[in-house]
């Protein structure tokens, strides 16, 4: 029975197994544009952003902790996405170095719109 469940996954997941190995031989023979890849660096950045600024807003105590610990998940992310998809050196360093910050301006900006001065102060 379980055989008839797993069979369409199995399939989905060689069909997806194929395309994206013609995705990276594609993206390997021919490169990327540098748009393409500036957006990206844009929405991986925002991503990291808006996760801390979500932590700054929710969070009561040890905010910036838990926005650098968002942003080193989001670098684990990158360098793993980096390892799939070929990219420039350039994008690269960029990529990876963007996540962290992100996250901690992110949660600067979260705290001070929620009024909290430091992020050691938590409000009742």
């Amino acid at each position: 029975m379980f055989h008839l469940l797993a069979q369409p996954f199995s399939a989905s997941c060689r069909k997806a197994r194929f395309i994206g190995t013609v995705f990276k031989a594609h993206v390997e023979a021919y490169g990327l544009p540098t748009g393409a890849l500036i957006v990206a660096l844009m929405a991986h950045a925002g991503g990291s952003f808006v996760s801390g600024f979500v932590c700054g807003v929710i969070a009561m105590r040890s905010w910036y902790v838990a926005a650098a610990i968002l942003g080193i998940l989001w670098t684990c992310g990158g360098i793993a996405m980096l390892m799939v998809i070929p990219a420039p050196t350039w994008f690269a360093v960029a990529d990876v170095l963007l996540y962290v910050p992100g996250a901690l301006l992110g949660v600067k900006l979260g705290g001070v719109l929620m009024g909290r001065s430091s992020p050691s102060v938590a409000t009742q």
